[in-house]
């Protein structure tokens, strides 16, 4: 949250070439590919692990459902925070 308000401080309109333009996004877009793929593997190994766990007792198993549970909602609300974060900075800056 910090960094966007330090963006929004930051931000200028008046780029000389598309090329500025296109470069900070580039960026962005680049951090949030990054992001969305130590999501994805870190999914993964939440998953394999949950699986390995519930090969070994019937009680682990139901703990390890538990965990994906919370994991599965604590992703939700992140999401959820993040497009709702971006919805008010976008009316703010009038797009």
């Amino acid at each position: 949250m910090i960094a966007f308000r330090r963006d929004y401080k930051l931000l200028t309109t008046n780029w000389s070439t598309v090329t500025d333009l296109m470069n900070r996004n580039r960026g962005n877009a680049a951090l949030r590919g990054l992001l969305i793929f130590i999501f994805i593997i870190v999914m993964l190994i939440l998953i394999g692990f949950a699986f390995y766990l519930s090969a070994v007792a019937f009680t682990i198993l139901i703990a390890s459902v538990i965990y994906l549970l919370i994991a599965t909602i604590g992703a939700l609300a992140t999401v959820s925070i993040y497009k709702r974060t971006f919805y008010k900075f976008n009316q703010e800056i009038g797009e």
